[in-house]
């Protein structure tokens, strides 16, 4: 009797010692018991229609009306520079002269044998008239004259070449030559920009692209500062860059706004399209999935697994194009945890004060 009580004393405290060390283990042969767990609590979102404006914010750049890097057609020595840097000069005006005297003194030997032989013509016309000479005679002298005389164009034109002219009103830059310098094809000697038209110039990849209207209202501004200029679109590249494959668009300042500067960069915000009844759902309420994405809906207080299609993306919202209707519930709280069918206790949203 006695050795009985001992192993009863000896089981009593063994159990006492489990479920003093190890409580933890009654928990969970309780819950593998089968006992079944309470409701999830989720917060929803209402999926309703709203209007959406479809914008992306890119890099442009002012241009001017019209920019050109002035640089010579030919060779030579600097005899003569005949703008002030900064200042307006009008089209056709003499910017730059290169040494001509070679070209000067062929063109008066030309002209000289020009003359005589233009002398001797008019005296073999006399004397055809009274028959004192051939036809073939005249029409020879004809054609003598006329070699000069193109010979004479072509020294005039290599003349021309020797100088840089506006070719037209604008503002001129910094001049890169001296005078004295030689110079030839290729040598920047100053840009000329016309600024009466500022321009916007952006580039978009072609699936937007496609999305501009031709016609659009662009918004931009300079970094740190809160002034927005408008601009509308007139025209785009037919084809996408050969590099960037970025398709280019150029547009006119409303106006001519004040402390623009051809070059300057700012941002531009482009619209793209406009849905007016598009439904959107808080970013965190979409689960990536191995092929697609996916959100859960509360319905009848259960939870239900609904493949998705997106599309626009905002920093808060995500437009949903398949999958949802106008009135579900999205669940936005405790969504890795929830399976199809799971339970459902909802938090009702506090009101905004």
């Amino acid at each position: 009797m006695k050795r009985i009580l001992i192993i009863l004393l000896v089981i009593g405290l063994a159990l006492g010692a489990k479920f003093l060390f190890f409580p933890g283990n009654t928990a969970a042969e309780s819950a593998k018991g089968g006992k079944p767990k309470g409701p999830s609590p989720a917060k929803v979102y209402v999926v309703n229609p709203q209007p959406l404006e479809q914008t992306v914010q890119v890099p442009g750049v002012v241009l001017p009306t019209e920019s050109v890097d002035l640089m010579p057609e030919s060779s030579g020595r600097v005899t003569g520079i005949f703008f002030t840097e900064g200042k307006a000069v009008s089209k056709g005006q003499l910017l730059v002269k290169l040494n001509d005297a070679e070209l000067q003194a062929q063109l008066s030997k030309v002209k000289q044998q020009a003359k005589v032989q233009t002398d001797r013509l008019n005296r073999l016309k006399k004397l055809l008239e009274i028959n004192g000479t051939s036809r073939e005679e005249v029409e020879l002298s004809e054609t003598q004259v006329q070699g000069l005389q193109a010979d004479i164009d072509l020294i005039a034109a290599q003349i021309a070449k020797t100088e840089i002219r506006a070719p037209f009103s604008g503002t001129i830059g910094l001049r890169r030559i001296s005078e004295g310098a030689f110079i030839s094809p290729g040598t920047k000697v100053a840009t000329l920009v016309e600024g009466a038209q500022l321009k916007l110039s952006f580039s978009l990849p072609g699936f937007q692209a496609v999305q501009v209207d031709q016609n659009a209202t662009v918004y931009c501004r300079f970094a740190g500062d809160s002034t927005v200029y408008k601009a509308q679109i007139f025209a785009s590249d037919a084809i996408a860059s050969d590099r960037s494959r970025l398709v280019e668009f150029k547009s006119t300042f409303v106006g001519n706004p004040k402390g623009m500067i051809p070059g300057r960069s700012l941002n531009v915000d482009v619209p793209l399209r406009t849905v007016p009844a598009a439904l959107m759902v808080p970013t965190q309420a979409i689960i990536p999935i191995l092929k697609g994405q996916k959100v859960f809906i509360a319905k009848n207080g259960i939870a239900e697994e609904r493949k998705i299609i997106t599309g626009f993306r905002n920093e808060a919202f995500v437009e949903v194009v398949s999958g949802l209707q106008a009135g579900d519930s999205v669940i936005t709280t405790g969504i890795m945890s929830l399976k199809q069918g799971s339970e459902l206790k909802i938090i009702p949203s506090k009101p905004k004060k």
